[in-house]
């Protein structure tokens, strides 16, 4: 139950405006302009990040809540056009001994060779819209000693973790802006990781 200011009686919360002719329209505290744009400013800052996420930072910001629905309402009003990652299928025997044999071989690489790794198409996201986006670094691009290149929206760098989380669902897709030193001691840790974790199955 609730009280309805307008009306002074008490409306089943379940009732809707349709149901009972005293429940006025767009009943619900709603929202402001500057509520709507703090959703806003949370989803241009993060495109990647899920409505779980973005509800869980608004909640921390402004102690309110809000639910998935109104996250989803605001982003289609300005026009956000949301992302969500995908998951490859589990990893087959041979792709498994292929990465196993890349880790071994590369394990002991000095830091001058992490700062040319190159990425692969396995760096993608799919939208909401019926269009795929596909994230890489090539050999014409430069090395920034300060910074990854941003190469999808708003500098946010995807790519697959490389370590086969709990060996039957395949790579997880995980995305950070990182710095350069912080990227290469990533990368030593997730073949370190992965030979520890493939070593022991």
């Amino acid at each position: 139950m609730y009280r309805n200011d307008n009306v002074q009686f008490l409306v089943p919360a379940k009732t809707s405006s349709k149901m009972h002719p005293l429940v006025p329209k767009n009943e619900g505290r709603g929202f402001q302009k500057g509520q709507r744009m703090t959703m806003y400013n949370l989803m241009r800052h993060d495109p990647f990040a899920s409505y779980r996420i973005i509800k869980w930072r608004y909640n921390l910001l402004t102690q309110q809540s809000v639910s998935k629905a109104t996250l989803s309402r605001v982003a289609k009003r300005y026009n956000i056009p949301c992302c969500v990652t995908q998951r490859k299928p589990v990893m087959s025997e041979k792709n498994a001994e292929r990465r196993v044999a890349w880790a071994l071989k590369f394990q002991d690489q000095p830091v001058q060779y992490w700062r040319r790794i190159l990425w692969t198409d396995e760096c993608m996201c799919k939208l909401y819209e019926p269009k795929r986006a596909i994230v890489h670094r090539t050999k014409e691009q430069e090395w920034n000693s300060t910074f990854l290149p941003e190469l999808f929206c708003l500098g946010n760098i995807l790519q697959w973790s490389g370590v086969v989380w709990a060996m039957s669902s395949g790579q997880s897709l995980w995305y950070l802006s990182l710095e350069s030193t912080s990227f290469q001691r990533a990368i030593q840790k997730l073949v370190k990781t992965m030979l520890k974790i493939l070593s022991t199955t």
